[in-house]
């Protein structure tokens, strides 16, 4: 069974209020209460399938993060924002818990283009920020609902679990080409759950054939 950041470890707040960065609020202690700014690389909402929740992804200039919230802020791709919350764990995944209150949207908008990486290069380096892998399909796909579906692709550099949310707009048993040895192009969200790495798309355009 697949629960991803339903549940959240509840830490006292120790530390003061900072906004250096998201790079840096990655690596202060879990239960550190800090301020953020970035830009949504996940709107909100789009992960319940797996989350049990509303929550959303922003990147800045440096690093990305998971913001998990109870309620929908009604978040689109690009838009700035400016976040409070306390710093989780939930399956090895760092996230951001906050509340609707705590979600800001400024002004500005920018587009966050995804990283090209290999397959076998997504770790916790990457987590929480888009990325492209190219491959071909090792395994799947295989039913994980109602949390979602899932397959795996390799590009020779180690092989990658592929996690769609059911709340996604992708079926994966409906692309009748999306079989094992099939090349493939995927965007999504670097992410972690549990002892493996996962990339999550995001949308029916993130998942598409790929000819080299």
């Amino acid at each position: 069974m697949k629960k991803y950041i339903a549940i959240i470890c509840a830490f006292a707040i120790t530390t003061p209020v900072f906004a250096d960065g998201i790079a840096d609020a990655r690596i202060a202690e879990l239960g550190t209460q800090v301020t953020i700014e970035g830009f949504v690389t996940v709107p909100s909402g789009r992960f319940t399938g797996f989350s049990f929740d509303q929550g959303f992804a922003i990147q800045d200039k440096e690093a990305g993060i998971y913001v998990s919230v109870a309620d929908n802020p009604d978040l689109r791709l690009y838009q700035h924002i400016k976040v409070t919350g306390l710093l989780n764990s939930s399956y090895n995944q760092l996230v951001l818990s906050a509340g609707i209150e705590d979600v800001e949207v400024l002004k500005r908008k920018r587009r966050i283009r995804p990283t090209r990486m290999q397959t076998g290069s997504i770790n916790d380096d990457t987590e929480g920020t888009p990325v492209t892998v190219k491959g071909t399909v090792t395994q799947g796909p295989i039913d994980d609902l109602p949390y979602g579906y899932k397959f795996y692709m390799d590009d020779g550099s180690g092989e990658i679990t592929i996690f769609i949310a059911s709340t996604v707009d992708i079926n994966p048993f409906e692309l009748t080409w999306l079989v094992p040895g099939q090349k493939i192009r995927v965007t999504g969200l670097s992410s972690e759950f549990d002892d493996h790495f996962e990339v999550n798309p995001r949308h029916r355009a993130d998942l598409t054939r790929w000819r080299q």
